[in-house]
């Protein structure tokens, strides 16, 4: 047992007796060893000083180091257990610990108490000493106790006599496991009754459970130094975890909007600078929502996104599919739409050699860019056009060969050797499948379906580097999933091919499943695949394989291993070298897992990395895993400690493989509203670009040094205090819109119609015009202005005989507005300016006496006009009078109609008549109408 004690000890560092002075000439890497402060001492004191009143006194120590002092056990007294529990219970306390001091405490190494062969050793020093020889008939720690209790005055005569040089070789076997501080700490227990009492800490750690603090880490390199192996086994460098610190600082720095849709792909072309391409709407059935912005250039030193419009076609005209109507062959579709047609742009590259980088797009062609160095701009060199579709462009770091690959049968493949002098014409080979062929159903005729290139890489590794791999899936030609024939789903084809003379390197076995992506090793001539399931295998389990194909001497390449993975689809792979011939691999799937494999340790995952519930909303009739994007970013830190995902629940995840299962979860390093389609780190790691669902890019970075001063909001912007867990910078920053390009030029022969004016343009026109006037009032009604006559806009019905220049008839003028709300001093009577002239005065009043006749063949009444009051006789001159009396001689029950609340228009005028000095007489005009007419001394004027 004590043996096992000691190697115990010894394997968890055992603490130094005490410090002790070198010899001058000790030159080895033991003598420059400077020990922890954990283990300086006889006890743990990193914070927490010994009293000055019990000073410890070390008897005789030794110069030179003693070869046993690594056997040495630690003791901590009771006091000092009970300061540091008190310590330790104080998280502030705890965040200032290191890793390795924190790792120390749960250890061997910071206190072992005196084992039962030890108590008997000192047991027979006390009984020498006391010169007492009783038998030793039970535990020795209660003897001990018994000889010590209130008598700490023999601490150092005990001392002495076991340091003393003619003391046997059992007795001083005491000391080759203690030193003398331990052995006094333990009496000094022993006069309290306090020895081998047992106290549990317990560490209240900070809400911070990352121990990987940066100040942390600078501590332990003070104490251990950049490497001291034996001190840290199993623990990483400084180095890695210097890099890990950087990597978990990354926060949101920026964040642009208003893509044409969900972020395809982005690539780096500088330090500071970035390409990018956006899905677009371009389906006949859903154009209608085709907008720009799928063409991106960005920088994040400017902090500013631009679109360019060149990946565009002109907007073709749609016809309805026989009964059903698209909306987007409407006439009126069409003429407010623009002539162009925004393309998808799904694949984006950047040659480091020559500087230029390369967008391709589903309007059949691969453009050639010279992006500026701080990503303000880019102009176009050229442009390499197609047959079909163009879904992939992959440059190499090692030479300027650029692959592309369409969505066709055939030649797919090409790779053009870049000619700087006219890149538009750069010579280009094509490459086709051994299955890619056309193919035809059983009766010979062309089928709808094809084999065509689903991914395509470069080689990494030396020899490797002119290769070009090549994974083929069957796909519909018309975009219908069901024209492919159940028994085809599963095939495909892995091509690869020397782009330096054209040959096709042989694949010697498994290279005729469906391919759903291939990556290469960085560092050997090895490649791997994620194709569907072959060979022997759990059906239920094991739905889709990672194959890894290793060169052989001959030159082919052949499958040597294969992992198993219970995912339908694979969106991502990733491979890290953890060793020379072993790996970590992962397939980011679209269940929402990522599965992670240790090529050592066997073909079933070890890790499955899970996301949240997805964000992009799939059809709720297909399977999740079918119908949903899962996890389509996955990439790897500067070290193996850090590995990042991204899925449709819209979190990047950040993961350390190297932990043991159950603490694989770092921390969530940002959380969005749209699912992640796309993400690229830099080349050192400290800046990374997201892409969503929603059309919206995301700027990561370590901290906002990244950004020009002079790119920065203007302004005092307020720096807030973050909670802790924030995921957003200090400086709060909000999203920024893509900066749209000029509309561009309509195509060759459009003709441009004339857009109709709004309802808000012909109002202000027709009011600055003076056709129309506004009343200021709070009615805000709108009347025929001085200049109405030239609308030409009449209701020829509503005025009297037809004839716009005459008044509205009564059944129309009882209902104007002007009428029904009478609280406003406005002619009553809007019509169009007519001169009026007096009518004759005997014609006036023959129209009296037909109006008296009248009178009296519908009331059978005399009356005398001159007993008549002028107000009855001002209703009598209009003809009111009459009315009311055919009413009333029908006994028609009288009720206020809108007509009549014109009366208190004609009660204000009578009352200004009668202030006037002159009478009131009432004229005709020819035809019989009544109006009424002021006599003035220069013209006569009509009142309306």
């Amino acid at each position: 047992m004590e043996e096992a004690r000691r190697l115990e000890a010894q394997n968890c560092t055992p603490a130094r007796t005490h410090s002790r002075p070198r010899a001058q000439n000790d030159s080895t890497a033991a003598s420059s060893f400077q020990a922890p402060a954990l283990a300086r001492g006889n006890i743990a004191r990193p914070y927490i000083q010994q009293p000055v009143s019990q000073p410890i006194r070390y008897l005789g120590p030794a110069v030179v180091p003693s070869d046993d002092d690594h056997l040495k056990q630690p003791y901590i007294s009771s006091v000092v257990w009970r300061r540091l529990k008190r310590s330790l219970s104080n998280p502030a306390i705890v965040k200032l610990f290191s890793k390795a001091e924190l790792d120390r405490l749960k250890t061997a190494a910071l206190h072992v108490p005196f084992s039962q062969e030890e108590l008997k050793l000192l047991y027979q020093t006390l009984v020498e000493e006391n010169r007492t020889k009783p038998p030793i008939n039970g535990n020795p720690a209660v003897q001990i106790v018994q000889i010590m209790k209130d008598n700490a005055v023999l601490i150092p005569k005990i001392l002495k006599a076991l340091q003393h040089p003619k003391r046997g070789r059992q007795e001083s076997e005491l000391l080759r496991t203690r030193d003398a501080a331990a052995v006094t700490d333990f009496l000094k227990d022993a006069s309290k009754a306090t020895i081998n009492v047992e106290i549990k800490i317990t560490i209240a750690f900070p809400r911070d459970k990352n121990p990987d603090h940066l100040m942390a880490m600078l501590r332990d390199r003070e104490v251990y130094g950049m490497s001291p192996m034996r001190s840290r086994q199993g623990r990483s460098s400084f180095k890695a975890i210097a890099n890990r610190h950087l990597e978990d600082a990354l926060i949101r720095q920026s964040e642009w909007t208003d893509c044409s849709g969900d972020i395809s792909s982005i690539t780096w072309t500088g330090p500071d600078s970035f390409i990018g391409g956006a899905l677009a709407h371009s389906d006949t059935h859903n154009m209608q929502y085709n907008k720009p912005g799928n063409l991106l250039v960005g920088s994040t030193s400017l902090d500013v996104v631009r679109s360019y419009p060149d990946h565009r076609v002109v907007r073709p005209i749609v016809a309805n599919e026989g009964d059903k109507e698209n909306a987007n062959a409407l006439e009126s579709m069409r003429t407010t739409q623009s002539p162009w047609l925004y393309e998808s742009v799904v694949s984006t590259a950047y040659c480091e050699l020559n500087g230029f980088s390369f967008t391709a797009s589903f309007d059949k062609t691969v453009k050639v860019w010279s992006a500026s160095e701080d990503g303000s701009g880019m102009t176009l060199r050229g442009t390499w056009p197609h047959h079909e579709k163009v879904n992939f462009v992959a440059t190499s770091p090692h030479h300027d060969r650029i692959a592309t690959a369409t969505a066709t049968n055939g030649n797919a493949v090409r790779v053009y050797s870049f000619d700087n002098n006219d890149i538009s014409l750069s010579p280009y080979d094509e490459y086709c499948g051994d299955r890619s062929g056309e193919p035809t159903d059983e009766m010979g005729n062309h089928a709808k379906w094809s084999y065509q290139p689903a991914t395509m890489q470069w080689g990494k590794s030396p020899g490797v580097l002119d290769f070009l791999l090549v994974g083929y899936s069957p796909r519909s030609i018309a975009g219908n999933d069901s024209d492919v024939p159940e028994l085809k789903k599963n095939t495909g084809e892995i091509c690869l091919w020397n782009t330096a003379n054209k040959d096709q390197i042989f694949i010697v076995s498994a290279k005729t499943q469906n391919v759903f992506e291939v990556i290469w090793h960085p560092t050997q001539p090895i490649f791997l695949a994620a194709t569907s399931p072959h060979g022997p295998c759990d059906s239920t389990k094991t739905r889709t394989q990672i194959r890894i194909f290793h060169q052989q001497d001959t030159g082919t390449f052949t499958n040597v291993k294969t992992l198993d993975c219970p995912a339908i689809d694979v969106n991502e792979l990733t491979v890290k070298a953890n060793s020379l011939v072993e790996c970590f691999v992962t397939a980011s799937c679209t269940d929402g897992f990522t599965y992670v494999w240790d090529t050592a340790r066997g073909d079933q995952p070890l890790h499955a990395l899970q996301h949240g519930e997805t964000l992009d909303n799939p059809d709720p009739d297909v399977p999740l895993d079918v119908g949903d994007s899962g996890v389509k970013f996955a990439a790897w830190g500067r070290s193996s400690d850090r590995f990042y995902t991204g899925g449709s629940d819209g979190v990047i995840k950040a993961w350390n493989l190297k932990a043991a299962t159950g603490s694989i979860f770092v921390k969530n390093i940002m959380s969005i509203s749209g699912g992640i389609s796309t993400g690229i780190f830099n080349e050192d790691c400290s800046k990374l670009l997201i892409g969503d669902a929603t059309g919206k890019i995301y700027f990561l970075s370590i901290d906002d040094s990244d950004i020009r001063e002079d790119s920065k909001p203007s302004g005092s912007v307020a720096r807030h205090p973050r909670a802790v867990g924030s995921q957003l910078s200090r400086l709060i920053r909000r999203p920024k819109l893509v900066i749209p390009h000029p509309e561009p030029a309509p195509p060759p022969g459009y003709v441009v119609e004339a857009v109709e004016k709004t309802g808000v343009e012909i109002s202000q026109e027709y009011l600055a015009s003076g056709q129309l006037i506004r009343a200021s009032e709070s009615f805000n009604f709108v009347y025929q202005g001085p200049n109405y006559l030239q609308t030409n806009i009449f209701r020829r019905e509503a005025h009297v005989n037809g004839d716009p220049s005459q008044p509205l008839i009564d059944e129309v003028w009882a209902v104007q507005q002007c009428v029904i709300n009478n609280q406003r001093a406005l002619p009553i009577h809007p019509r169009l300016p007519k001169t009026i002239a007096p009518s004759n005065l005997a014609q006036h009043q023959k129209n009296i006496q037909k109006n008296q006749h009248s009178f009296r063949l519908k009331t059978l009444f005399e009356w005398d006009p001159s007993k008549i009051s002028p107000e009855l006789w001002a209703l009598l001159d209009y003809g009111r009078l009459l009315d009311l009396a055919e009413d009333t001689l029908y006994d028609h029950s009288y009720e206020p109609t809108p007509r009549f609340g014109m009366f208190s228009v004609w009660k204000k005028y009578l009352v200004w008549e009668r202030q006037t000095r002159d009478g009131v007489s009432t004229i005709t005009e020819e035809g019989g109408g009544f109006i009424e007419e002021e006599e003035v001394e220069e013209e006569d004027a009509h009142l309306d």
